[in-house]
């Protein structure tokens, strides 16, 4: 049984589905396969709750080193470390809620394209994400894109 997983983890992998093995921690040694898309959401799930928790170095760790971030009323944000410091000065506070609602998603293959709403205290309004294939295939943001209501 545990042989034939990994013959169709590898089928999977060499002919290219929209499933990527993604490693994580796992006590019993077993590859597991996740979706693009549960990859994604797991992406989210992880920025919501850093953003939440207001922990700067979490959310940087979510970006690639030269992310941009492309928001209202602010000139571009380039790198992790520039992206983790406008976190910390404007962005998050403690136990702010945030809610993702993604409308559209696609998977290119290197790249992870998703679009949708937030809700904030602040407000509403719309974002598009671009998130790049890892070498570990895993995924981070590398482009956030977002306006107000």
């Amino acid at each position: 049984m545990n042989d034939f997983r990994y013959i169709l983890i590898a089928a999977v992998q060499v002919f290219g589905s929209k499933h990527r093995t993604c490693h994580f921690h796992n006590p019993i040694k077993q590859k597991i396969v996740m979706t693009s898309r549960e990859q994604y959401d797991r992406l989210i799930a992880a920025y919501i709750k850093a953003h939440g928790e207001g922990n700067e170095n979490a959310i940087g760790r979510l970006f690639t080193e030269n992310a941009l971030l492309l928001g209202p009323g602010h000139l571009p944000v380039q790198g992790r470390q520039a992206i983790q410091d406008i976190y910390k000065k404007e962005h998050m506070g403690d136990g702010v809620k945030l809610t993702i609602t993604v409308k559209e998603f696609q998977d290119s293959g290197e790249m992870l394209y998703g679009a949708g709403t937030f809700e904030a205290v602040e407000g509403t309004g719309n974002f598009l994400d671009i998130i790049h294939r890892q070498a570990d295939n895993s995924y981070l943001y590398h482009v956030i894109i977002w306006n107000d209501h």
